[in-house]
This record gives C-alpha cells, structure tokens and sequence, in this order.
C-alpha cells in the first residue's frame, strides 16, 4: 500500500498569462548568460546581446523593440540582478570584467542610457558571469568571473573590499540566509568541489573536494537553516541534486535525486518563506518544484508548456498576488515573448490563507555596508503581508544617512584604495573613512517623501486591518447563520416525527 505523503502545496499548479494581455511580446531577446532575464517589484528587465530592454511589470503587451529606450552596455551582457533594497537599482556585468549599476527612474525608460550610475572596474581580468546583492547589508555585491575569482564590491564607494580566487572553473555562488557566509562551487582535478567561506575574515571555513565526480556546470544554494542544495553531475554526465546538511560539515550529502541527462544550464530559485524550490533548465519546457522537509527533498510537482526556455526569473516574494492565493510567480523566456507563469494554491475560502504567507522579506536593508563590514550580522527585515507591508522585526536605530542612493563619484578611485581588505579591522577602518555627500535640497526632499509614504503606509495598515476584522466578522456571522438553519432543520424532523 503507497502512502502519499501529505502537503499543503501538493496541488499547487501554474497558471500562465493571457498571450496578448499579460504577456511582454514584440521583443527577441536573449543573451549569453544563464538567465537573460531579472524581476524587481516594479520592472521587468530583458537582455539582448549588449542591450538591457526595462518594462514596467503593469506594461504588459506588445511592444515596438526599435521605438524602445534600453539600456547600452556596449559589450555582451552576463548577468543582472536587481537590488533587494530598491527596486529601481539593477547591476548589470559584462564580457570585459565590467560590473555597471543603473538607476531606473520612475515609470521606466524615457531614453537610452549608455553612462552606468556606478562602475565597478580594475578587478576581473575576464567577463563576469554572475552577480549576487547581500541579503540584508545595503551596496554590497557580489561578482564572479571566468578569471576564477569572486570579487566583494562597496558599490556606493565604487570599489572592491574583498577578493578570493579559486584554483580552477569558478562555478556559481551563494550567499548564507544573513550574509555571514557565502558558498561557492567550483572545479578542481576533474571534479566538483565546494568552499564555504567568511568573507570579512578571508577564511575557508569548510571544504569539500568531492562534491560531484563530473566538471560541468554545477549550482549552489543556501538554506534558511543553514543547510545547502547543490546540483552538479556524475560521471555518466547525469544531474545530480544534493541536500547537504550543516550538522555534517556538508561532508556528507543526506539526500539525492537524479534529475535525468540534460545538459541545459539548472536555474534553481529557493522560497525561504515556504521552503520551496523551483528549476527550470535553459532549452527545456518544464518548470519543476520541489518542497525542502526536514533532510529531505520531496518533489511536489511541474508545470509544462510549448516553448523552449532561453531564460528566466522570479519576482520577489512581497509582490505576488497574496490574495489570490499566488505563492510565486517565474517570468519564463522564450523566443517570442516574456511570459509570466502564476503558481496558486488551490483553496475554496476566499479568506486570506496566513499559513501560505508568513513574513517575507520587506525591501529595506537590515544593516548598512558599514555594519556589515565592521562585523556585525542581522537577519533579513520583515513584512507581513495581511497588514499593508507593516514591519515585523522591531525597531531599529535610525540612519544617519537619509535612505537615498547618493550621488555617484566622478573621479575614479586612485589604485592604491582599490586594494584588497583583508581584517575585519581594517575593513572599519576604511569604510568608517568614507563619507558620501548629499546636498540639502535632495535631503529634505526626500523626507518629506518619506514622511508622505509613511503616511500612507499606516493608512493602509489601518484599512487592510479593517478589512481583516470585517471578514472575522462576516465569517462568524455566516458560521451563526449556517448553525441556526441546521437547529432549525432538527427541530422541524423531531416535529414531524
């Protein structure tokens, strides 16, 4: 007798937009890199080769690709990623070793840009083929290139801090839940190995140099707990994906699954509020998911289509469609168009569902870069999501420096303070060194703004808790009705008996 083991998202399905409505058409995009595509809470950005086209999410439809303003890299573009801390901040790395920053000004492109908002330049000696923001400290980014080397940038200094080489094919990494730890997975003597490491002390705290047998392209991931999935191959070039637990030093892998002999590039996007993860694989159809449970990886489901996919990304968790039920959403890529793809929990209560939606992450950075490199480590902040994105996780001192991307640097740094940092010490020393200017007028204008959002942020809390205090109501009075009606019912059978 089979068992099935019970879920809450065993039924989740995905549900894919309206071609002509929901849909970003008219635009051939595609890149070199692994995903080609980036998600924020308002914008979706898309490569083509050196151009970086920016929609805004409520833009769908088709569009003009020759009438539209992008932005010009120049060189092919690698990767992007947008900030966790603002929406309208993306970076963008390229095939020269460049890492540039944009600011993408409300509502979206109005002309080309071919000038970054911040450079980041001098370090990688190759292109740079990923890119990783720090989960909870504000301006710290990740890079790591061909050159075998993962560079740890200040991009409001415009200048790396830290720097850390790897023997041979640098793979992919991965940053911890606080960002105390970074994981990396690479090649070495014809096999896969993996390195955990503290970036403010440059030390290898854990490593592993028999990871998977094979050397193609293997992925990392961090866990909420602390415990890591990787996905590499064995020697019969067949997929491997690997649950390593942090109790065993991630020296023994407790969990395995074969996901078949594809080749295609895994993209593997991790939910820590659910403990979900979603792969797609670059020139296939499906998008499969999976739920983490204890040291177990149980494989709920998968969502198919027509069309190949070139790429592809996920949008943060705080701009889903919560009362719908919606858990994720994946903008998948294909040669015709965006197509955004809602995963929903089926539920019968129109009710909102709280054990669907814990706090998720807000968009405002737990520490600034200089906390962080000084040493100190803080979890990500929260939101809730049935109370108007109010914070969850106590107050915290104010910042001295209004929450704004200063203005960047004209003159380029001299090299001598492009050096690599190596002590946590020295690290505060620098940092606490550097002091970005604002003027006035952009100060006090901001805090109005500040004041006016959060304004209506506490309206909003105030009418969604109304509304939550409504539907208690209307639900209770519902249960009353529905009980009076079945007394009514037993009384009229014992009448008639």
């Amino acid at each position: 007798m089979s068992i099935v083991r019970s879920s809450k998202f065993r039924h989740v399905f995905g549900t894919p937009a309206p071609t002509n409505k929901g849909c970003f058409l008219g635009m051939k995009t595609g890149g070199s890199g692994d995903s080609n595509c980036a998600v924020s809470a308002n914008f979706l950005a898309m490569v083509k080769t050196s151009k970086v086209f920016i929609v805004p999410l409520d833009e769908a439809g088709r569009k003009e690709e020759n009438n539209m303003p992008f932005i010009d890299g120049r060189c092919i573009i690698w990767d992007l990623q947008w900030s966790p801390f603002n929406d309208n901040v993306i970076a963008v790395s390229d095939d020269r070793g460049d890492v540039k920053v944009y600011l993408i000004p409300d509502g979206g492109l109005t002309e080309t840009i071919t000038k970054p908002y911040w450079q980041l330049t001098n370090v990688h000696q190759k292109k740079v083929t990923f890119l990783q923001w720090h989960p909870t400290a504000e301006y710290i980014l990740l890079s790591g290139g061909a050159d075998n080397m993962i560079v740890i940038w200040h991009t409001e200094a415009q200048r790396h801090v830290m720097t850390f080489n790897f023997p041979e094919s640098l793979c992919s990494a991965s940053w911890n839940y606080n960002g105390s730890l970074f994981a990396a997975t690479y090649t070495e003597n014809k096999k896969t190995c993996l390195r955990i490491i503290d970036p403010r002390s440059q030390e290898i705290k854990i490593e592993n140099n028999e990871c998977y047998p094979g050397v193609k392209v293997s992925k990392c991931v961090f866990l909420e707990n602390g415990n890591l999935i990787t996905v590499g191959f064995d020697r019969q070039a067949n997929r491997r994906m690997n649950l390593w637990l942090k109790s065993d030093d991630y020296q023994k892998s407790v969990c395995e699954m074969d996901l078949g002999n594809s080749s295609g590039v895994l993209l593997p996007y991790y939910d820590p509020d659910l403990n979900m993860l979603y792969t797609v694989i670059k020139g296939e159809t499906v998008v499969k998911y999976y739920e983490i449970v204890d040291s177990k990886i149980c494989f709920l489901s998968s969502y198919g289509s027509t069309n190949t996919q070139k790429g592809g990304n996920i949008l943060p968790k705080r701009a889903v469609d919560y009362m719908s039920n919606e858990v994720a959403r994946f903008y998948k890529l294909d040669d015709k168009k965006c197509e955004p793809i809602k995963f929903v929990v089926p539920r019968k209560s129109e009710l909102f569902q709280s054990d669907l939606f814990p706090d998720c992450n807000n968009d405002e950075a737990a520490l600034t870069a200089q906390e962080w490199l000084g040493g100190k480590d803080a979890d990500p902040r929260k939101m809730e999501f049935n109370a108007g994105g109010g914070d969850t996780c106590g107050s915290r001192e104010a910042k001295t420096e209004p929450k704004m991307m200063s203005k960047p640097m004209t003159k380029s740094l001299p090299r001598s303070s492009q050096r690599p940092i190596s002590t946590a010490s020295a690290l505060t020393q620098e940092t606490n060194s550097y002091h970005p200017v604002h003027s006035v007028t952009e100060g006090n204008d901001f805090k109005e703004l500040m004041e006016d959002m959060k304004k209506v942020k506490a309206t909003v809390r105030k009418l969604n808790k109304g509304v939550s205090k409504l539907e208690e109501q209307l639900e209770e009075k519902n249960n009353a009705v529905q009980e009076h009606e079945e007394e009514e019912e037993e009384e009229e059978e014992e009448e008639e008996e």
